[in-house]
């Protein structure tokens, strides 16, 4: 009867100890994901329009813009972008319009992204920005959809973009 019981409680021991270990991995795996970083890129430059305006005063818009970024991961480089976009004549954006960005890393590395705004023109807002390809590096982020902040100065601006991970 002895025998019986140390085992028994032998047993119990070994499944208690597997059961704390299965748990211990667990938590870990979910702590480790929730203190995941999101990504954060800060992006400066310069950009200049080029417009055709109609007799009806709406205008078609050619958007170019350059300048550097860096991250808050440690990476940098430069980007640039272009598009263009339709504006009514009551300064607001239409559904016809594409801007395309690149950002290019130090390693040669690149993210291309779509970003759209409210439809607003050239002032201060926020938007969502879609992260369509991206090279080896960086293609865990392709399908994301981020958010971003814009500010202007004259002819520069600055953007914060914010990528949930």
């Amino acid at each position: 009867m002895r025998y019986y019981l140390l085992r028994k409680n032998a047993s119990f021991l070994e499944n208690n100890i597997i059961v704390k270990f299965f748990l211990t991995i667990f938590l870990s795996l979910f702590i480790f994901s929730a203190l995941a970083e999101d990504l954060v890129i800060d992006i400066r430059g310069y950009y200049k329009n080029d417009e055709i305006v109609m007799q009806n005063e709406n205008k078609l818009v050619h958007y170019e813009s350059k300048g550097n970024w860096n991250d808050n991961s440690n990476n940098y480089g430069k980007f640039k972008c272009k598009g263009s976009l339709l504006i009514n004549k009551s300064g607001k954006r239409t559904d016809n319009e594409l801007i395309l960005c690149e950002l290019e890393d130090v390693d040669g590395e690149y993210i291309w992204f779509i970003p759209k705004r409210s439809d607003s023109e050239w002032e201060a807002g926020v938007g969502k920005t879609s992260i369509t390809s991206a090279t080896k590096k960086y293609e865990n982020l392709i399908g994301k959809t981020c958010v971003y902040a814009v500010t202007y100065y004259k002819d520069t601006f600055h953007t914060k973009t914010k990528c949930r991970n």
